[in-house]
């Protein structure tokens, strides 16, 4: 199916996009729904692709769609977001979701050239299983969704700014006036956070798997967060607490069961902002806490075998 111009799909429908679908976009050309879509490429993946290899396309996006579930399973998106205001609204990833609900499961996002692969504003949803690669800025952006599950994905080099002129550095994961779960992602090689947490968020990150960014996890500007068992490895900063926006204060967090080693920074804080670190494995010890210890850890026991060659360096 080829898309050469905006397409706006108005409220009152359900959209059905069937298994094997390929979708083709001209340059900037976007889908806006105001209905649930529902892109079930359980059997045969759904692609969202440019139509000219050479120009990016605009953005899927759900808006104000109720409270019927849009759902994307085995779907791939590549090559799009360049930023688009449609009907007043702008929408800043390949896919947006703005005031609605959606599941996203078993599905790629690739070369996003703008702001975010993937977008949520004001919404509710899960997205488990997927893989984000070579995004320009952040692969996942959630903005005041506190009802969002953020489940075993993995990232791998992203925000990176690959793209002249746009975004030089992106997170993984960044979340905003949010309180919901992130549990068992495995995250490597970003231009910036791993997990970024801010403007007076109060998430659980649980399970994850950081390394290789400028920092694994920053937690700022009012927020609070808890961290239980993450492995936050070969980091230029391990844990950064600070205060960005001077509307806010600094950041705090308490971690439980973590490994930090290989950072060569292994926290950053400001005095604004404050830690709690017990039962943990800290290679620098750490100022405060609780059971620390700091004996090198079998990396070859407590990590999957899939990513052992991005810490050859610690297996030595």
């Amino acid at each position: 199916y080829y898309f050469p111009r905006d397409v706006i799909v108005p409220s009152g429908l359900i959209l059905v996009i069937r298994p094997g679908a390929n979708l083709f976009f001209a340059k900037s050309a976007s889908l806006i729904s105001y209905s649930p879509i529902i892109a079930e490429g359980s059997a045969t993946p759904i692609r969202f692709l440019p139509a000219d290899g050479r120009n990016n396309w605009g953005v899927m996006a759900i808006s104000v769609a109720g409270a019927k579930e849009s759902v994307f399973n085995n779907a791939v998106f590549s090559g799009g977001s360049s930023s688009r205001q449609i009907n007043g609204v702008i929408y800043t990833g390949m896919l947006s979701a703005h005031y609605s609900a959606v599941k996203v499961s078993h599905s790629t996002f690739i070369r996003d050239i703008d702001d975010d692969a993937f977008n949520i504003k004001y919404g509710s949803g899960v997205l488990t299983d997927s893989y984000f690669a070579d995004n320009n800025g952040d692969a996942v952006d959630i903005d005041e969704s506190p009802d969002f599950l953020v489940s075993s994905n993995r990232f791998a080099s992203n925000g990176h700014g690959l793209v002249p002129g746009h975004a030089t550095k992106g997170d993984a994961i960044d979340v905003s006036y949010n309180n919901s779960l992130i549990e068992n992602n495995i995250i490597t090689s970003c231009g910036d956070k791993g997990i970024s947490i801010g403007e007076a968020s109060k998430p659980r990150a649980v399970g994850n798997i950081i390394i290789g960014c400028d920092y694994g996890i920053a937690v700022k500007d009012n927020s609070e967060a808890y961290l239980e068992n993450n492995k936050i490895l070969n980091n230029r900063v391990g844990l950064g607490l600070y205060q960005k926006k001077i509307e806010f204060g600094g950041g705090k967090l308490t971690a439980e069961k973590m490994v930090l080693w290989g950072n060569k920074v292994e926290f950053e804080k400001d005095d604004k902002s404050s830690y709690v670190i017990k039962d943990s494995t800290v290679e620098g010890g750490a100022e405060t806490g609780i059971n620390i210890t700091t004996n090198k850890p079998d990396f070859r026991l407590i990590l999957p075998a899939s990513i052992l060659n991005s810490v050859s360096d610690l297996l030595k």
